[in-house]
């Protein structure tokens, strides 16, 4: 990997970035209570737009509904990575590959076991392995989306136990090479037991289950680091990275390679300069970050981008880099999420499938407290008996507090819980109680 040019030229501004730029001096240390991601909500500063959600329908309509919408959403926001699931689909016997700390990555070799890495830290949460890991489904069903993980989620690890690529979509090659394994004649849903006996690992919680489906419609992982200067004039983020959307604009990359650096593997895996640039980018704040990856970075051309792109595809083969990025995600997560809880806590019968629409919510939106509080003005506990019609409700109300921009984005993400046939389910989330 040649980064020296890139490197150079980020290390000559070190010491015009070391408390000079004033303007970009803002202290990002701390995750801001009611700070956007992806919309420009309502400030908290401001009155909550009240706005009735309109959920007076039969139950065939908004089925009806939830399937149009969903299908059209998914659609437009397929990845454009799954063009392997287009190829003809052979059963293979190929010898494992392992990646550089016991994953199957790009071809770099090493000694330890694929399987190493377990997919549930959380040992606390109980799991139903007589429940569902997740439904086959690709664009010729009413879903309207090819299934898709992390590389390092579900059916990555069903890939690498299967010897076939690891790019996390399950395609036609990985539902013929499973359908061999499992000695069946034709595949639907795989149980938790059965991933249990293919892969020998545990099998993922909901809310493992919930990080995978928002990974889905976000469409990045790991290796991926997007630039959004220049693309989108209105998103804030500077650049996003990895399948929770971690941003530069946020502080979260900065935090992250602060975490990771000062692991053996890292510095293992990467050489001087290479932990010379990211060892001045985890001492920027946010608004630095953005700043200086702006300027040195994306202002020099595709070259720069492409080399800054293969080092954080370089990064997500490192375990303690992964683990980092997921410590800092849930932090980030979190301080949005507990909002919603708090709320959930109000109500009886949650679910699953209602934590993981928060969950999702919590990842693509801000200011969860404006949120927060709409819901309990036009969504109070008891309002509404039945369980589809109080998530709808709730979808409802959420997407009339983001920006006019994202409102209908948000609310098609949302519908994706909603309903019988709703993708959620397909994916393995249930109405199991939490």
């Amino acid at each position: 990997m040649k980064v020296k040019n890139l490197s150079k030229s980020l290390l000559i501004f070190a010491l015009l970035l070391c408390g000079c730029d004033k303007k970009d001096e803002i202290n990002n240390t701390d995750i801001p209570n009611e700070q956007s991601t992806r919309d420009s909500s309502i400030s908290s500063q401001e009155p909550v737009n009240i706005v009735e959600p309109s959920i007076e329908t039969t139950n065939n309509q908004v089925e009806s509904d939830v399937i149009a919408q969903a299908t059209s959403f998914l659609q437009n926001h397929d990845s454009p990575s799954s063009t392997n699931n287009n190829e003809t689909p052979q059963v293979t016997s190929t010898t494992r590959q392992c990646g550089s700390n016991g994953e199957f990555f790009e071809g770099i070799e090493t000694d330890n076991n694929c399987n190493e890495e377990t997919t549930n830290n959380e040992t606390t949460l109980n799991t139903n392995t007589n429940g569902v890991a997740f439904c086959y489904f690709n664009k010729s069903t009413i879903r309207g989306s090819y299934l898709k993980t992390s590389k390092w989620g579900a059916i990555g690890h069903i890939q690498r136990a299967l010897n076939i690529k690891v790019d996390g979509i399950f395609g036609a090659t990985t539902k013929v090479n499973l359908i061999a394994n499992l000695k069946v004649d034709n595949f639907q849903c795989l149980s938790n037991q059965q991933y249990q006996n293919i892969t020998k690992l545990t099998p993922e919680n909901y809310k493992k289950k919930a990080e995978n489906f928002s990974y889905m419609m976000e469409g990045t992982d790991y290796d991926d680091l997007e630039f959004n200067y220049g693309h989108d004039d209105d998103d804030p983020s500077g650049a996003t990275w990895g399948p929770t959307g971690m941003t530069l604009r946020d502080g979260e990359i900065s935090k992250i390679l602060k975490l990771a650096l000062p692991n053996d593997d890292v510095i293992l895996a990467l050489d001087k300069q290479e932990v010379s640039l990211l060892t001045l980018l985890s001492t920027k704040s946010g608004s630095q970050a953005k700043s200086l990856i702006r300027r040195e970075v994306w202002n020099k051309g595709k070259s720069a981008r492409n080399q800054m792109k293969a080092l954080f595809k370089k990064l997500a083969s490192i375990k303690s880099v992964r683990k980092a990025f997921d410590t800092v995600s849930a932090e980030s997560i979190q301080h949005k999420l507990k909002h919603y809880e708090a709320f959930l806590q109000k109500h009886q019968n949650v679910s699953e499938i209602d934590w993981a629409m928060f969950y999702d919510i919590s990842i693509q939106t801000g200011k969860p407290q404006t949120k927060a509080k709409a819901l309990m003005n036009l969504a109070p506990p008891g309002k509404y008996q039945d369980t589809e019609k109080r998530r709808r409700a709730w979808a409802e109300i959420i997407a009339n507090q983001v920006s006019s921009r994202w409102k209908k984005d948000r609310l098609e993400r949302s519908l994706l819980f909603v309903g019988k046939d709703s993708l959620a389910r397909a994916f393995g989330l249930s109405d199991n109680k939490i």
